[in-house]
């Protein structure tokens, strides 16, 4: 008997594995000598980028210094002063509109004197201070104590 096995011979695409290897190999070195000249420009000081764009050159010693809070006691202190002298003192706020600011404590016996000032405000729709809203004990939805009959 014979037998009528046939075997697949491997079919090998030499040039196609080819193709895509040397097309790895030079993608790899392009991005290579890309990432190279990107990390060398951010490897410049700044210095020599402005003095090699033509402009002026960088003086670090001209660099303001910060200024530090050296005694914050005596700051809270100052701080706190301004605030009495502001709360206990008059002056003018806007002289064309009238407006001064008076001590603390005057405007505080002012107000028990006077009473707070009336502000006139539009109510808000339904609110039972708008003209024509159903008193608070009674809902709108809410139907006559007689049934809606009139006698």
């Amino acid at each position: 008997m014979t037998s009528d096995v046939r075997r697949e011979h491997a079919a090998r695409d030499t040039r196609g594995t080819a193709i895509v290897l040397v097309s790895l190999v030079l993608l790899a070195a392009v991005s290579f000598f890309v990432l190279r000249g990107v990390l060398r420009s951010l490897d410049e000081p700044a210095a020599a980028r402005v003095a090699a764009a033509g402009e002026a050159s960088f003086d670090p010693n001209k660099l303001a210094e910060p200024r530090l809070q050296t005694d914050a006691v005596e700051d809270l202190r100052q701080l706190q002063a301004n605030e009495d002298a502001m709360l206990s003192g008059y002056a003018w706020v806007d002289r064309k509109k009238g407006l001064v600011r008076i001590p603390i404590d005057r405007a505080i016996d002012l107000i028990t004197q006077r009473g707070l000032p009336k502000h006139r405000t539009t109510p808000a729709p339904g609110s039972p201070d708008q003209p024509g809203a159903p008193p608070a004990d009674q809902s709108p939805a809410a139907p006559p104590a007689d049934g809606g009959q009139t006698k």
